[in-house]
């Protein structure tokens, strides 16, 4: 048998590359079921972020609504404190006294024009 060597050497390298096959073959189905484990990840996730994403737009809605709450009490102050000091104004030119109660422009922090 001339070709004994070369017989065995065929067997040797059928079988290498049975053998990588079979691990081929094994890391396919991993990453199959691993393929098949992430969509349904992305999935979930998906549903999860489109929850967020609403929590946030009613989060959004709410602080807007506060703030222009918030702008319009400023506001209210605001002409209140105007109010008052031209009261205190007018009380002062007349002779009459304060309204007793309400504090001075002073007493509030604020000057002339601020």
């Amino acid at each position: 048998m001339e070709h004994e060597a070369d017989l065995n050497r065929l067997e040797k390298n059928v079988e290498k590359l049975l053998s990588r096959f079979d691990k081929i073959e094994s890391d396919n189905f991993r990453l199959q079921n691993d393929i098949a484990r992430l969509e349904n990840d992305n999935q979930t996730l998906k549903g999860e972020l489109s929850l967020l994403q609403k929590d946030a737009a009613q989060l959004r809605k709410e602080k807007n609504t506060v703030h222009q709450r918030v702008v319009s009490l400023i506001g209210s102050i605001e002409e209140w404190e105007k109010a008052s000091l031209n009261k205190t104004v007018e009380d002062s030119g007349s002779g009459a006294t304060a309204q007793a109660g309400l504090p001075s422009q002073g007493d509030l922090g604020f000057t002339a024009g601020a």
